[in-house]
């Protein structure tokens, strides 16, 4: 798959987690929404280094073109007083994305676990060390680091709250370090968007001097399964 295709599964999961955390319903599919800031997008995906500005163009335009999202706000045509020309219609300003009611749906099965027919299995993260047992039904992920069990039913959630995360330390970069850190943070999520436990595990554990950081606002924007990685990859 291209980097662009690649960009474009990660753009359309992070619409279905944002579509996910306003609560919103099947009405919101219909009319639109106000969804994912496009600029907020780009910062997350190009400004870090992680894709280029055209791998990120063509992302957009893919999802476009496959009607999985679309744009907004819708701005109707400005008709001039004296013309006798009226013109219908109008064209989105093209800042934030939303998801299409097919959109939702792609983005719905894409997410569903993968459960393997004969031999299916659970991950746990056990001070930075996944292992693979035999035991679970499923995929799922618990982690057993001085804290209460967690357990998700696949990679996706992980990679929903990275996503979470990144945006919403982004804004509060100030410092070297923390766009290093944000950088290893988003090669964590799409890590857990590809089912890759070696290299999530790699990622968190190179996020350095910002890690305490990230660590304080995944608590505090209640993203409890990346806190708990996060938490296991830096030792505390």
């Amino acid at each position: 798959m291209t980097a662009s295709g690649d960009l474009s599964e990660i753009i359309l999961n992070d619409a279905l987690s944002d579509f996910q955390k306003q609560n919103l319903g099947i009405a919101d599919l219909e009319r639109g929404y106000v969804g994912l800031q496009l600029k907020a997008i780009m910062e997350q995906y190009v400004l870090i280094g992680l894709h280029t500005q055209v791998e990120f163009e063509l992302a957009i335009k893919e999802l476009e073109v496959a009607k999985l999202i679309d744009t907004g706000p819708y701005v109707p045509y400005e008709n001039d007083p004296g013309s006798s020309v009226l013109l219908f219609g109008g064209s989105s300003k093209r800042e934030y994305i939303f998801l299409t009611e097919k959109g939702y749906k792609a983005a719905s099965i894409a997410r569903r676990p993968k459960i393997a027919p004969i031999a299916a299995h659970s991950v746990h993260i056990s001070r930075g060390v996944f292992h693979q047992s035999p035991l679970g039904i499923g995929t799922n992920i618990r982690q057993d680091v001085n804290y209460t069990d967690l357990s998700i039913t696949d990679f996706q959630r992980l990679a929903s709250e990275l996503s979470l995360l990144c945006s919403a330390v982004l804004p509060h970069a100030t410092a070297p370090e923390h766009i290093a850190a944000i950088g290893r943070l988003a090669e964590a999520q799409m890590a857990a968007q590809a089912n890759d436990a070696p290299k999530v595990q790699q990622a968190l554990s190179s996020v350095g001097q910002a890690g305490k950081w990230l660590l304080s606002t995944a608590e505090k924007i209640g993203v409890g399964l990346a806190a708990a990685a996060l938490k296991t990859h830096l030792g505390l």
